[in-house]
């Protein structure tokens, strides 16, 4: 397949990291220069028989992809599928949202909002918990996307003609999904 580079920046790019003005500065600085990259990446490229597909979604893209969709009338708005992989509980308690989590809230009612009007817009998650805690910032449903594990998998047996077995890298947590896709 051939590749492009689109985004320019890194959410892990910090405009400021002073404790009270981060929260607000960071997030809202990244979502402009997010939807900058989006809109020039797609300007005039996508149609309505497109699937865009984002491998992981949060505070720091959501009024970007928003703002994107605004941009797009529903008749040629493709199928926007954005994963959402991030908690913004604190520990293990679902009921205890952290800052970024109203942040993003006024964001998840603007998809909401957009997918009313037309727009095919899907959220999906990789785990039932994270499915429950998003839930309870945004109606849209969430489907499951298990994400596999490499650090479960077992060794090979046999002769070595096995049919390989493509994993996302790394073990995100513990909790999530299927081991590997066959």
């Amino acid at each position: 397949f051939p590749f492009e580079r689109t985004f320019w920046r890194s959410h892990y790019d910090l405009i400021t990291t002073a404790p009270v003005l981060r929260d607000l500065i960071n997030p809202t600085i990244q979502n402009y220069l997010f939807f900058m990259d989006l809109r020039a990446a797609l300007k005039r490229r996508c149609s309505a028989d497109w699937i865009v597909f984002t491998p992981a979604m949060n505070h720091n893209h959501i009024y970007g992809w928003a703002a994107w969709l605004q941009t797009v009338s529903p008749e040629e708005c493709p199928t926007v599928i954005l994963f959402v992989r991030n908690s913004y509980c604190f520990g293990p308690d679902p009921n205890r949202y952290d800052r970024r989590a109203y942040f993003a809230r006024p964001a998840f009612k603007w998809l909401e909002r957009l997918a009313a009007s037309g727009r095919r817009i899907h959220l999906v998650t990789d785990s039932k918990r994270l499915s429950a805690e998003f839930s309870k910032l945004t109606r849209l449903p969430l489907a499951i996307f298990p994400t596999p594990h490499t650090d479960r998998i077992r060794r090979p047996v046999g002769n070595g003609t096995h049919v390989p077995r493509f994993t996302w890298l790394g073990g995100i947590r513990k909790d999530k999904g299927f081991l590997v896709f066959a």
